[in-house]
């Protein structure tokens, strides 16, 4: 068997064990989650396991890092279909990041309870997944949005920031409502873009050339 065989025959094994892991972190989270069961699920010894890993944690966030690149590439992906009109982008980008969060409801459950509700034991790596996110997910709100519509007396870049800071704002109201109800996700985010458009609706008229 040469290298490359070997590599191959590693990855798929690799992967094997993380779509094990995939299910048992969605549906234990990360402190119940159990590594017998992991490669119970996986068929591979529990040796195997943390030759490929070193540890539950680092098995952790490798499939962390897969739920989110998988939906950061969906995202790349449907770009070219949002607007240049800042306010119906922000709606299009939520609508894309709801599509994507219902279609995938094991992968949503991973990042949900890593971002909203961080294990103690991997909160700073899971804070600084978050800043890379964040600065990646920014551009796709402000980059060429068409602003000849604004206000010509307050900068663009201003009134964009503004714009994003009450999103954000009415975002955190959501993200706490999430927390102290027993409910999907996708179902809080379904109620923040509603009541989005209605934010946006009148920060329009505020922003806006009549």
């Amino acid at each position: 068997m040469n290298d490359q065989d070997r590599k191959l025959i590693g990855d798929i094994k690799r992967s094997v064990i993380m779509q094990a892991a995939l299910q048992e972190f969605a549906q234990q989270g990360y402190e119940k989650a159990s590594t017998n069961q992991i490669t119970q699920k996986a068929g591979v010894s529990k040796g195997l396991l943390f030759h490929y890993f070193g540890s539950k944690k680092q098995l952790y966030l490798d499939t962390l890092d897969m739920c989110i690149d998988h939906f950061l590439i969906c995202m790349d992906e449907k770009l070219d279909s949002i607007s240049k009109d800042i306010f119906q982008r922000i709606i299009d980008v939520n609508l894309i990041k709801l599509e994507m969060l219902t279609s995938e409801p094991v992968m949503q459950q991973i990042v949900t309870q890593a971002f909203l509700d961080p294990p103690e034991e991997v909160k700073s790596e899971i804070q600084t997944r978050q800043e890379r996110i964040e600065k990646q997910y920014l551009p796709y709100l402000t980059n060429e949005i068409d602003t000849r519509s604004f206000r010509k007396d307050i900068e663009s870049y201003r009134l964009v920031n503004y714009i994003v800071m009450v999103v954000n704002s009415l975002g955190d109201k959501y993200i706490q409502a999430y927390k102290a109800a027993n409910c999907q996700y996708p179902e809080v985010l379904q109620d923040f873009i509603v009541e989005l458009e209605e934010y946006l609706d009148l920060i329009k008229y505020g922003v806006c050339e009549q």
